[in-house]
């Protein structure tokens, strides 16, 4: 079984970073203003000519539901920073989350709120949208979610490689609950939509979020919230890792018990690699209660790979992990990292698959703070985003290695 994350996951081997892995250093490629953007999330995707794409969850325009609406960006190998897209208030969507790019090169992703939906209880503000940006720039609507039956709130989105794009919304789906427990939607090219599962809370959860992973055979992995299960004193009521069949049938692949000998709190997107182990990390649970690195075999068992110790060491991944071609996972951490900031700013760090941890590089305020996603390219750059921070405390890009 292989799976992929958006397009293709692991269509080439990536080299590891070389050199002195403790002495690597964290340069600044890019600063937000707040004008040009603010509070960066997600993970940058590569472009073509050696640009990355990424979004900003608040800044540029004004006017959407009390914030800020968002944009989307580009960053040149030579440090050139674009807006691509400001988000609007009205049809467009805004506070977009996360980007995928299929081959030739267009770019889709969700916004949380946002478009023409009516069903939702935000008021006149939308259930969210799926967005394209084709290459030339030009920004459109694919799908506005509109509530009710329908999903509403997108928190992620997968590429297969016929082109169909998998959402998960955090409601939606009717139900007894006001706003629906959420769905998984398709996508087709033609921008037919198909609810592939609604959830129904209780042992069943409900809130699917982050990107999904899609096998070879067409089943779809993700995370979501709110899944009871039985403990040793009582119902436990947590996060768990589901997969869907092409049929519609769910199944908890992983239920998250927390501290001490497992995960907790939010569970991020996941990664897999070729032999169908997936990877991912957990903001809380662990051995010290400041989240973990988790590995599920193809079988379906759960294996911490390490639990962060807090302070120097980092705390509360939230953003996921990559994978090189060796196997070892990269991530970051919100918090914890240089003593010089008062919770620590958060951390870059490699992890070997039997334990060994590296920390990369650990953020101080003029970088960024709280570290979000990352991304490697083919030359073993590895460039993130800080959410909070920079310059001008709404944000950065930043890079450890070659650009």
């Amino acid at each position: 079984m292989k799976l992929r994350a958006g397009l293709v996951f692991g269509a080439a081997a990536i080299a590891l970073m070389t050199g002195d892995a403790s002495a690597a250093k964290i340069r600044v490629l890019h600063a937000f203003d707040g004008d040009d953007g603010s509070l960066p999330l997600a993970a940058v995707v590569p472009g073509a000519h050696g640009k990355v794409y990424g979004t900003t969850t608040y800044g540029g325009n004004s006017g959407c539901n009390g914030q800020t609406c968002g944009t989307v960006f580009s960053l040149s190998r030579d440090g050139t920073f674009a807006t691509v897209h400001f988000f609007q208030p009205g049809g467009d969507g805004f506070w977009p989350q996360t980007l995928v790019v299929d081959g030739a090169g267009n770019l889709f992703g969700v916004t949380e709120e946002g478009g023409s939906g009516t069903g939702c209880t935000n008021g006149p503000w939308g259930c969210g949208t799926v967005f394209k940006i084709a290459r030339n720039g030009t920004e459109s609507i694919v799908y506005s979610f509109q509530g009710g039956h329908d999903g509403a709130y997108p928190s992620g989105l997968a590429l297969d490689a016929s082109g169909n794009l998998y959402v998960p919304t955090q409601k939606g789906g009717g139900g007894l609950h006001r706003e629906g427990r959420g769905v998984v939607a398709k996508i087709a090219p033609d921008a037919t939509e198909t609810i592939l599962y609604r959830f129904s809370g209780g042992s069943d959860g409900f809130g699917p979020y982050g990107n999904p992973l899609i096998d070879s055979d067409g089943n779809l992995y993700a995370s979501e919230s709110g899944v009871q299960e039985p403990g040793a004193f009582g119902v436990i009521t947590g996060e768990a890792v589901f997969k869907l069949t092409p049929g519609g049938t769910k199944s908890i692949v992983h239920f998250f018990f927390g501290a001490p000998n497992d995960g907790s709190d939010t569970v991020s997107s996941l990664t897999a690699d070729s032999n169908g182990n997936l990877f991912g990390v957990t903001a809380g649970g662990g051995a010290h209660n400041f989240g973990t690195v988790f590995k599920i075999d193809a079988g379906g068992s759960e294996s911490l790979l390490y639990s962060f110790g807090g302070g120097a060491d980092g705390a509360t991944p939230d953003a996921g992990v990559v994978l090189d071609g060796s196997g070892n996972l990269f991530g970051t951490t919100m918090a914890g990292g240089d003593s010089a900031c008062a919770n620590g700013c958060g951390t870059v760090f490699m992890l070997t698959q039997d334990g060994n941890k590296t920390t990369l590089g650990s953020l101080l305020e003029h970088q960024g703070s709280a570290a979000g996603g990352l991304f490697m390219n083919k030359h073993g750059t590895l460039i993130g985003v800080a959410a909070q921070g920079g310059a001008n405390g709404q944000g950065t890009v930043f890079r450890i290695g070659g650009f």
